[in-house]
């Protein structure tokens, strides 16, 4: 099976790898520091305390490089920052769009209106997914670099819309 992402900002990829590049430095500098004071018990502390958050900067990094959605011959692959949600296109009902707020931590309380594709389960669930576009005649912030712009929102809306579509009727004519 293989998998195809699908709706991923350049931007977010970007990010992700520039920040596993910092943390690639980091620990490198930080090494080279540490060896350069010799070894002594606030030494190996301070080692050990620095793996220890490089390893979850690293994690998250490459997590981040992971988000998004992926799509195979078999189902959906839904990637959030904690958590991954897979399941067939049979289980799926609809493909959708629904507005979300996107708010900057950092310059709070500046926020932005923006859309996200939604799936519309069977069971009746819907997975929310990180995919996440502009509104029509809306322009781009540069604090938001993940979200796609309108135009390639409703590409990725109909791509995954007719994915699902013709997953459904290759399944009727299985069945049939």
């Amino acid at each position: 099976m293989r998998w195809r992402r699908v709706g991923s900002s350049i931007a977010a990829v970007l990010i992700g790898t520039a920040m596993l590049v910092v943390a690639v430095l980091l620990g490198v500098g930080g090494v080279l520091v540490l060896l350069s004071r010799g070894w002594s018990g606030t030494t190996v502390g301070w080692l050990l305390f620095g793996t220890a958050l490089l390893g979850l900067y690293f994690s998250l990094s490459c997590r981040l490089l992971m988000l998004g959605v992926c799509v195979s011959d078999d189902g959906v692959r839904v990637r959030a920052l904690l958590r991954t949600a897979s399941f067939s296109w049979d289980a799926v009902l609809a493909v959708r769009s629904q507005r979300v707020t996107v708010t900057n931590p950092a310059e709070q309380p500046t926020s932005m209106t923006a859309r996200q594709v939604c799936f519309d389960l069977v069971d009746g669930q819907t997975v929310e997914t990180t995919v996440r576009g502009t509104l029509p005649g809306a322009g781009r912030s540069l604090w938001t670099p993940a979200v796609l712009s309108a135009s390639e929102f409703d590409r990725v809306l109909a791509q995954l819309r007719h994915l699902t579509s013709v997953h459904h009727t290759r399944g009727r004519l299985h069945e049939g």
